[in-house]
């Protein structure tokens, strides 16, 4: 059964598209370590440079609570690749004031300066993220 989101339109097909394919992606991610190494921070950096269209953007959940990154794919769907406390990613309609994810997703872009693991950081963790995603695509 497809939600009440899908059905209605709320969430469009080709966001859907856009989004498994991106969940495809996270699946064939490979497991670094140590653990804390991958964050939301680097798999939304490197799902940026994957797929045309989509940004990674950085600010907080639950208003101003975790710090958090997530895949804006416009008109206020919202990708959430790599949601710690979760099984897997979530697509979510965040567009208007009555959705209930409205106000959970709240940009900053300036969240990670200063912290003890930076844009940098993430960078570098993203492109051994893009490079192990290029290797299991040239695979059979």
């Amino acid at each position: 059964m497809r939600t009440y989101a899908l059905r209605a339109g709320y969430i469009p097909a080709g966001k859907l598209e856009a989004f498994e394919r991106m969940a495809a992606d996270v699946a064939a991610m490979p497991d670094l370590d140590p653990a804390e190494y991958v964050s939301c921070h680097a798999v939304c950096r490197a799902l940026e440079l994957r797929h045309q269209g989509a940004r990674c953007v950085d600010g907080w959940f639950s208003g101003v609570g975790q710090e958090h990154s997530w895949m804006d794919l416009g008109d206020g769907i919202v990708a959430d690749m790599y949601p710690v406390a979760s099984s897997g990613p979530l697509l979510v309609d965040a567009s208007h004031w009555m959705s209930p994810w409205h106000k959970l997703y709240q940009p900053k872009h300036d969240i990670l300066h200063g912290a003890r693991l930076d844009n940098a950081h993430h960078d570098r963790v993203a492109q051994r993220l893009i490079e192990a995603l290029a290797e299991s695509d040239r695979q059979p």
